[in-house]
């Protein structure tokens, strides 16, 4: 459990691995993808391409695990065929400035959300006062029941 300044409420996480008092790892795996259905009908599996730097949501997740333990951070992106690990001593995003960055970006969020809420807690209200990103890579992934209540919910 962390505190942020100014947040009203704790950030919550679980740490997928953990040696006291020395470093955590969060792992990431990458799924193969199917590929396209060739003129034969017949579909195969591509490789997962493994990233070649932390994802930003990721390093923010870090981040909080970071704060919350104090110990050196690690990510470790997973596929079937290999696997890159990123610690602060190969890779600048895990370093102490990039993530206090990224603990500051999650501040910076929750307290717009934790404004949005002292405006109303409404849905409909909400909605008339933001935005919502439909382009956004994962945001909108979710069950289609949910998905049109969202859409529903802002008008599209």
């Amino acid at each position: 459990m962390l505190w942020l300044d100014g947040v009203n409420v704790p950030l919550l996480g679980f740490v997928d691995l953990v040696q006291p008092e020395t470093m955590f790892c969060e792992m990431k795996t990458k799924a193969p993808r199917k590929t396209k259905v060739l003129k034969s009908g017949e579909q195969g599996w591509s490789k997962a391409s493994l990233p070649k730097k932390p994802e930003h949501n990721h390093l923010c997740q870090a981040a909080i695990y970071q704060k919350a333990l104090n110990v050196t951070p690690s990510i470790c992106y997973i596929a079937e065929h290999d696997c890159q690990m990123f610690t602060p001593f190969n890779c600048d995003e895990l370093k102490a400035d990039s993530i206090a960055d990224a603990l500051e970006d999650i501040r910076q969020k929750a307290l717009i959300r934790q404004n949005l809420l002292r405006v109303s807690n409404d849905p409909k209200v909400l909605a008339s006062i933001t935005d919502p990103d439909w382009k956004h890579a994962f945001q909108w992934r979710m069950e289609p029941e949910f998905l049109g209540k969202a859409k529903e919910l802002w008008n599209q």
